[in-house]
């Protein structure tokens, strides 16, 4: 999965803009080392509107995603098992339904 962190600061005119610019890209850098790691970075941008003064970067990453179990398994002696497990289930969802059937004919007389 990729996400993205943004990471913004209004900037002091009356200051060097380029050591405030700095220290905005520092915090990126540490949670880069400490978040997401370097590795996983996909891409880096860096914004500043004029208007407000306003210095921008957003760091786009990769996130793990989380391993979905699955419910067959590929390994040939379980699948054996997986396999009965699954047609168990869906002869009890049919039970369930054929049950369901019977009971709305019975109680609307529709037989």
């Amino acid at each position: 999965m990729i996400t993205y962190r943004t990471f913004t600061e209004k900037l002091d005119t009356t200051k060097d803009l380029l050591a405030q610019q700095n220290e905005l890209r520092n915090q990126l850098l540490h949670f880069i080392n400490d978040v997401a790691r370097p590795e996983e970075i996909v891409q880096i941008n860096e914004w500043f509107q004029p208007s407000d003064n306003q210095f921008t970067l957003t760091v786009w990453y990769k996130l793990p995603v989380a391993k979905v179990e699955a419910d067959m398994s590929m390994l040939p002696e379980a699948q054996s098992a997986d396999v009965l497990a699954q047609k168990l289930r869906e002869k009890g969802r049919r039970d369930r339904v054929n049950t369901m059937v019977d009971e709305h004919m019975i109680r609307s007389d529709s037989r």
